[in-house]
């Protein structure tokens, strides 16, 4: 059976965040940021300079910043929102 590109990347988004990398946060919060990254295109980080994937990066980073605050409104989770950003790309893209 031949897995497509949409279950690929839904698998890795699956297996990229989970209680250990999103430890203390509250209820709900690892299927949001999952249900977002099944979102990303990989593609969109395909980019001529380092310039425009860090444009990219950030705006993804504070989409699923925001999403989190949607559970927790106090909290700022920029940095739970990139770490999750980080591993599912990590995870995604072939190694060189």
């Amino acid at each position: 059976m031949e897995i497509t590109e949409n279950q690929y990347k839904n698998r890795i988004a699956e297996i990229s965040v989970g209680a250990s990398s999103l430890r203390g946060h509250p209820a709900g919060t690892i299927e949001l940021v999952r249900k977002q990254l099944r979102r990303i295109n990989p593609m969109d980080f395909n980019v001529a300079t380092f310039n425009e994937f860090l444009k990219v990066l950030n705006k993804k980073t504070n989409l699923i910043k925001r999403k989190i605050q949607t559970i927790d409104k106090d909290a700022l989770y920029w940095g739970s929102a990139r770490k999750s950003i980080n591993i599912f790309l990590m995870n995604i893209c072939p190694t060189l």
